[in-house]
């Protein structure tokens, strides 16, 4: 996914929260999320994803 957003102050501070629909991983493990400024990285946060089995009977 990717987006612009414009800043007027260089050193200002922004929330950012995402909301993902539709997101699929081949399979459970360690992934990363990873936040650029044009080529620069800023920000990197790991994600580890587990699978979980739904008891019988649970839709």
């Amino acid at each position: 996914m990717e987006t612009e957003v414009v800043f007027e102050d260089p050193r200002a501070v922004l929330e950012l929260a995402l909301h993902l629909q539709n997101v699929t991983f081949p399979e459970p493990g360690e992934y990363r999320l990873q936040l650029f400024s044009g080529s620069t990285p800023l920000m990197e946060r790991r994600l580890v994803l587990l699978k979980i089995e739904r008891a019988e009977g649970h839709e």
